[in-house]
């Protein structure tokens, strides 16, 4: 018991011994920004942290680096739920405050329901996107709904536009015996490059199925 109590006693007195000091909040927030900037994969010039929610101050030994983990599944919009420590001392529950920056596309002007989009981009904050974002190479787009300039363009607000619209005169092509048999046809409805569309052979007054392969051509598994 001696011995227990003597081991004790004397790892106070070192502890004792560490000087310790109050962690800034600043310090503490400059932690926690370059946390979620490596979580998110961002630069962290995208990232800012006006509170951190430190409810009383941290004291830790000099010179401890500051530790920040959060919990599983923290999207960092908004506010982050982080725990905030060092080694030598606790680790405290933290709500902060977080904001991060991201480049994405949107309207460049207002358009209405049907209209084509013209892309720009804007730096925006991720929490204020709710949804996915288009990918710009994927254009170009009809907003399936009206949008406003500077709104973010996402995915279920706009549709590929048509590479050939409705009536359309196009080639119906098909391979058969190994020649390449063109019928003239016209487009029943808007198609985009690789969409299955219907196609009224002019020739022979049926409608047949195919793929719309350029804008002025059809391929289909036989002549129609």
């Amino acid at each position: 018991m001696r011995s227990v109590l003597g081991a004790a006693a004397a790892g106070a007195a070192l502890s004792a011994g560490v000087a310790r000091a109050e962690l800034p909040e600043r310090a503490v927030a400059e932690a926690v920004r370059a946390h979620v900037a490596e979580a998110l994969g961002v630069p962290l010039h995208d990232v800012e942290v006006p509170s951190v929610g430190l409810g009383r101050p941290l004291r830790c030994p000099e010179g401890a680096a500051i530790q920040v983990d959060a919990v599983p599944g923290e999207d960092y919009r908004g506010w982050a739920d982080l725990r905030v420590g060092a080694e030598g001392c606790e680790a405290l529950r933290v709500r902060a405050r977080v904001q991060v920056w991201r480049s994405v596309p949107v309207a460049a002007a207002d358009v209405g329901a049907g209209g084509l989009v013209r892309l720009s981009a804007r730096r925006v904050l991720i929490e204020d996107v709710h949804g996915l974002s288009v990918d710009p190479s994927g254009g170009p787009f009809v907003a399936v709904a009206p949008l406003r300039a500077g709104e973010p363009v996402l995915v279920g607000r706009v549709r590929v536009a048509p590479a050939a619209r409705s009536g359309a005169v196009v080639q119906i092509e098909a391979v058969v015996g190994g020649v390449v048999v063109r019928v003239p046809g016209k487009l029943l409805s808007d198609a985009a490059l690789g969409e299955r569309v219907k196609v009224l052979n002019t020739v022979h007054g049926v409608v047949v199925e195919g793929t719309l392969s350029a804008p002025d051509r059809v391929r289909t598994a036989s002549g129609g």
